[in-house]
């Protein structure tokens, strides 16, 4: 190995340029092409400035965004901190080093969470008092936007395959000033059962597992270990998980499907077996037009550097629908 490596610090040129663009096999360009367009498709790939800024989600309820701004401009003056421009509770900042040294930490002032994270939570719309199922919770990023949307009178239900990552959920929650109380966790793999779960939920949130392509930039190791079979892997396994969280949505509630991936494969196609296989359910992008976001002809919502800059959020998919009976 050392042999190796010295070869290669022997031939790289002393001054090399940056790649372009994301070097990708060609059944994956394709896919991209079809699935975002050609505009968007090359903005994805393009040369993005690394490492990415840390995006983060202030608490808002316990300070404002523009309050923290001012104390972590404060307390770190060489940091490049910008407002998000999705949410309006995110914050992007590149050169300040580990969030757990930054002011507020301890205090719950904020959260480290991808600002598309974000925006999905908030689409969901969750009122106060209203029951909402987050139903691949996963670590509980989006389970603490809408346990506070909620508010007091509202509950949450956290479900996710890994019972482990929701015990982790319950100490994030505390730092920053959730009532977990009003969290239940269930451990369950909606890909062949509901584990007790019944049709009593106003909302629903699925950000189905996927390839995850739309972090590509930051986890490029995606690419040595992805195939062309795994799209279609993982929409049947988003099929089945979405289409048994829909049956939990009470008649007239509302049903939100996300994944972190740009694929056609993985977003259109699920959603069109989903609807075949369920009249009672019609897409409604309601939720995303009163965020002032503009969907595409198939009324899915792509989020994506395209979406504001070069430090914009990850690739996600976005489709909301309504439940009618």
């Amino acid at each position: 190995m050392n042999a190796i490596l010295r070869k290669v610090t022997t031939a790289r040129p002393e001054n090399p340029a940056p790649p372009l663009t994301l070097s990708l096999p060609l059944w994956l360009r394709k896919e991209l092409n079809a699935s975002l367009g050609q505009e968007r498709a090359d903005r994805f790939v393009s040369e993005r400035t690394m490492p990415l800024p840390i995006s983060i989600r202030v608490q808002t309820d316990r300070i404002s965004r523009d309050a923290y701004f001012e104390k972590l401009s404060a307390k770190i003056p060489d940091a490049i901190i910008t407002k998000g421009t999705l949410s309006d509770r995110v914050l992007l900042v590149q050169d300040a080093g580990d969030p757990r040294a930054w002011p507020g930490y301890a205090e719950g002032e904020f959260a480290v969470q991808d600002e598309g994270s974000v925006v999905i939570a908030e689409i969901v719309g969750a009122q106060k008092g209203e029951r909402v199922l987050d139903a691949c919770a996963g670590r509980g990023g989006k389970t603490m936007v809408l346990a506070g949307d909620v508010g007091s009178t509202g509950h949450v239900t956290a479900a996710d395959v890994y019972p482990e990552k929701l015990e982790k959920m319950l100490v994030e929650g505390e730092r920053l000033g959730v009532d977990v109380s009003r969290i239940e966790l269930v451990g369950v793999d909606l890909a062949v059962g509901a584990g007790g779960l019944t049709a009593s939920f106003d909302r629903v949130l699925v950000d189905a597992p996927c390839t995850g392509l739309g972090t590509v930039h930051r986890r490029p190791e995606i690419l040595l270990r992805l195939s062309e079979k795994d799209l279609t892997r993982m929409a049947a396994l988003q099929t089945q998980i979405v289409s048994r969280a829909a049956t939990l949505v009470r008649p007239g509630g509302v049903l939100v499907y996300s994944v972190c991936s740009p694929t056609k494969a993985e977003g259109i196609e699920v959603v069109r077996h989903l609807l075949e296989k369920n009249t009672d359910l019609k897409l409604d992008s309601a939720l995303i037009a009163k965020r002032g976001m503009a969907v595409d002809a198939d009324q899915g919502l792509r989020l994506g550097p395209w979406s504001s800059d070069a430090n914009g959020p990850d690739a996600y998919q976005v489709f909301s629908f309504r439940r009618l009976s």
